[in-house]
């Protein structure tokens, strides 16, 4: 199946969630997702009240980070932020897993914490962030 140009744009959610974004950089975000169709946005926890404020009476969704970058906050953490995310109006989650549990090889550690935020928000995507190349 071949997809046309047009139908591509709601298939692709648009972030800025580094550490170092400015404003601007979610003001320009959220007016390509408006313009071209994007399915969701996403900004660090600090800028998506901003966002929200940014794509209101817009058709693109509001999406939450927790957990990013690292993934290394507490499972009771990003369910707290999970629940703030709500709270704004977030329809989507998505989460940093605990990276260094998974490194460590404690599966049940990473199943209880995405069944945690689960519990509290769906849908939700579990993310495996990484910087720069390196052997998990």
């Amino acid at each position: 199946m071949r997809l046309s140009y047009r139908e591509i744009p709601p298939l692709i959610d648009v972030s800025c969630v580094r550490t170092n974004v400015k404003y601007e950089e979610v003001s320009r975000m959220a007016e390509a997702a408006k313009k071209y169709g994007f399915i969701c946005a996403f900004a660090m926890p600090c800028f998506t009240e901003r966002l929200a404020g940014l794509l209101k009476g817009s058709a693109i969704r509001l999406g939450g980070v927790v957990g990013f970058p690292s993934g290394a906050d507490t499972t009771e953490q990003k369910i707290a932020c999970t629940n703030y995310m709500k709270a704004l109006g977030c329809n989507e989650i998505d989460m940093v897993i605990n990276v260094g549990a998974l490194q460590s090889g404690d599966d049940r550690f990473v199943r209880n914490e995405i069944r945690g935020v689960v519990e509290a928000a769906v849908p939700v995507k579990s993310i495996l962030e990484r910087k720069s190349p390196q052997k998990l």
